[in-house]
C-alpha cells in the first residue's frame, strides 16, 4: 500500500513537471488558452457577486492568517494528547512547512506573471505558477483529513468521517477561489493541486510506514527485557 501511494506521488509530480514545461514559452498555445479561460471566469465572477463572496471565504481558509494558527493548535494538541502524538504532529508540521518551501521554490524557478485585469476583484503579489493557495489548500486541509481519519474516526466514527470529508472538500475549493478572484490563471491552480497532492501523498506514505513500525510488537516486556519464549512440551 505504501509503495502504491509513493508511486502515485511520483506520477503526480511527473504531471506537474510536464505542465510546468508546457506553460513555458514552448507551450504558448496552451498559455493563450489558459488566459482565455481565466478571463472568461473573471467576467462571469464580475456578474455574480455571490460567487466572489464565496471565493473570499475559501481564500481565507487557505491563507496564513487562518492556517498558521490552526496548524499550530492542532500540532500542539496532537503532541500532548493523541496516541503517537509526536509522530502525527511531526507529520503535520513537515507536510505544511515543507509544502510552503516547495511552493516558494517553484514560483521563483518558473516566474510566471499573475493576471492583470483592468477591473480586478482582488490584489495579490509575487509570481503566479503554481498557486500557493491551491497548494496550501491541498497539503494542509488534506493533512487534516488524514489526521481526522487516523485519530478521530477510531474513537468517534461519524464525527471523524464528517471532519475528514469536510477537509477534503475544502482542499480543492481554496484553489478554485483564486481563479474566481482573478489572481491566478487556471493552470496555476491545477499545477498547485498536482504538486501539493504529490507532496501530501509522499509525507502520508512515510507516516503510514512509520505507524506500521511503531504498531509492530517489539517482543519485549514493559521493562525492556526480551519476552520469555514458550517452549513446546516434550
Amino acid at each position: 500500500m505504501t509503495r502504491l501511494v509513493a508511486a502515485a506521488s511520483a506520477g503526480l509530480a511527473a504531471l506537474f513537471a510536464v505542465l510546468a514545461v508546457a506553460v513555458s514559452d514552448a507551450g504558448r498555445a496552451l498559455v493563450l488558452g489558459d488566459e482565455v479561460l481565466g478571463t472568461t471566469v473573471h467576467c462571469w465572477a464580475l456578474a455574480h457577486p455571490w460567487a466572489v463572496d464565496l471565493a473570499w471565504a475559501f481564500t481565507w481558509l487557505g491563507s496564513g492568517y487562518v492556517l498558521v494558527p490552526l496548524v499550530t493548535v492542532v500540532a500542539a494538541a496532537l503532541w500532548w494528547r493523541a496516541p503517537r502524538g509526536r509522530l502525527l504532529a511531526g507529520y503535520l508540521l513537515v507536510t505544511t512547512i515543507g509544502g510552503q518551501l516547495l511552493s516558494t521554490a517553484t514560483k521563483r524557478l518558473l516566474e510566471r506573471d499573475r493576471p492583470a485585469y483592468v477591473d480586478p476583484l482582488a490584489q495579490a503579489y509575487g509570481f503566479s505558477f503554481p498557486s500557493g493557495h491551491a497548494m496550501a489548500g491541498v497539503y494542509t486541509w488534506g493533512a487534516f483529513a488524514v489526521l481526522a481519519w487516523l485519530v478521530v474516526v477510531p474513537v468517534r466514527r461519524r464525527l471523524g468521517l464528517t471532519l475528514a470529508v469536510g477537509c477534503a472538500v475544502v482542499a480543492p475549493l481554496v484553489g478554485a477561489s483564486r481563479v474566481v478572484l482573478g489572481v491566478h490563471w487556471p493552470l496555476d491552480v491545477l499545477a498547485g493541486w498536482l504538486l501539493a497532492a504529490a507532496w501530501l501523498l509522499l509525507t502520508t506514505a512515510v507516516l503510514v510506514s512509520r505507524l506500521a513500525v511503531t504498531d509492530r510488537p517489539s517482543g519485549r516486556t514493559p521493562s525492556g527485557r526480551p519476552a520469555p519464549q514458550l517452549v513446546p512440551p516434550g
